[in-house]
């Protein structure tokens, strides 16, 4: 005779599939925090950590979703930075400049050491001067 399931497990696999549908719909519903999600499902955070380390394809479809905001979020900053007359156009432009690599970056080296240092300022009269000082400059 075949041993059949526990009652126990049989009611943790029901609870998990209803789980299943239940995050499947909150991130159908446009929920992507983890606070939305554990509130749409019924469970603690803590509960939502244990369910996606029991269900590692759930937990793709959640980080999915996370990558699609970031990149969301990276055309808006696009958007600002194509857009001159944006009153954040100068803020996206250097965040950009500060955080991602370009092929200029690769290509200046500095030479023999030198250490080169800008100061942006801005001049009532004559908008924004940008100054480039070496290290030995510097220490004169």
């Amino acid at each position: 005779m075949a041993r059949g399931m526990s009652n126990s497990k049989r009611a943790k696999d029901k609870r998990n599939r209803e789980r299943k549908e239940l995050f499947q719909e909150a991130i159908a519903d446009g929920y992507t925090s983890r606070r939305d999600i554990a509130k749409a499902v019924g469970i603690s955070s803590f509960d939502l950590t244990e369910f996606f380390e029991d269900n590692p394809k759930m937990y793709k479809i959640y980080s999915s979703r996370r990558r699609e905001l970031r990149d969301i979020a990276l055309d808006n900053i696009t958007d600002i930075v194509e857009d001159k007359t944006h009153p954040k156009h100068y803020d996206a432009s250097k965040y950009i400049v500060q955080n991602y690599q370009t092929d200029l970056d690769i290509i200046l080296d500095s030479r023999d050491g030198d250490d080169v240092s800008s100061s942006v300022s801005v001049d009532a009269g004559s908008g924004v001067i940008i100054k480039f000082t070496n290290g030995k400059e510097d220490k004169e």
